[in-house]
C-alpha cells in the first residue's frame, strides 16, 4: 500500500475534515501495524527507537532509495 496515494484518495473522497483526519489516523495505524508485523525485531525496541526507524524507512521509500 502506498501511504501517500491512499491519503490523497481519502482527501478527495471526504468533504468532512474530521472524518478525513480519523480515516488518515486509521490508515497510519494500519501502516504501522504492517511494518511491525513485517519486522518483529522492531517490536522489541523502545517506542522512540521504533518511531525513528520507521521514519527513516518512510524517508527512504519517498526518496526511492
Amino acid at each position: 500500500m502506498n501511504y501517500r496515494e491512499e491519503a490523497r484518495r481519502l482527501l478527495r473522497e471526504s468533504d468532512d475534515p474530521h472524518q478525513w483526519r480519523a480515516r488518515l489516523l486509521a490508515l497510519r495505524a494500519r501502516e504501522w501495524s504492517e511494518r511491525m508485523s513485517a519486522a518483529p525485531e522492531l517490536a522489541a525496541r523502545p517506542p522512540f527507537v521504533r518511531d525513528w526507524l520507521l521514519w527513516q524507512a518512510r524517508v527512504k521509500d519517498a526518496d526511492g532509495r
